[in-house]
């Protein structure tokens, strides 16, 4: 793993951050975001889009990291429980988020100054 950062300020957040501060661009794969069963759940209860907890919520104290394609199969033969979700880019590229075939600028994730 070259990068890894909790995202405990929202998935979109972090990924954003990483790149920033990796001088790349990354794309976060919509459909191949993981949500458990209590977060849809909850969302739907509250009319709400659950994709945008994990994407922009506070408090989900998960990984995210980077690794290079080369790698993902010994990783993969020592733990069985991540996922994908993405890309990390060229600069040029962005930062962005693929939704039904489309790119889609990412909101702001938690952020602990707000008011």
């Amino acid at each position: 793993c070259n990068a890894m950062i909790d995202v405990s300020d929202g998935l979109a957040s972090e990924v954003t951050h990483i790149a920033t501060e990796s001088g790349t661009g990354a794309r976060i794969d919509y459909d191949l975001i993981p949500l458990s069963a209590s977060t849809r759940e909850s969302a739907a209860k509250l009319d709400l889009n659950p994709y945008d907890f994990a994407l922009y919520g506070g408090e989900d104290f998960q990984l995210v990291f980077t690794l290079p394609p080369a790698n993902v199969e010994k990783l993969r033969a020592q733990f069985s429980d991540f996922t994908i979700v993405g890309e990390f880019l060229s600069r040029d590229q962005g930062i962005f988020l693929q939704r039904n075939g489309k790119c889609e600028e990412l909101k702001q994730g938690y952020d602990h100054f707000a008011l």
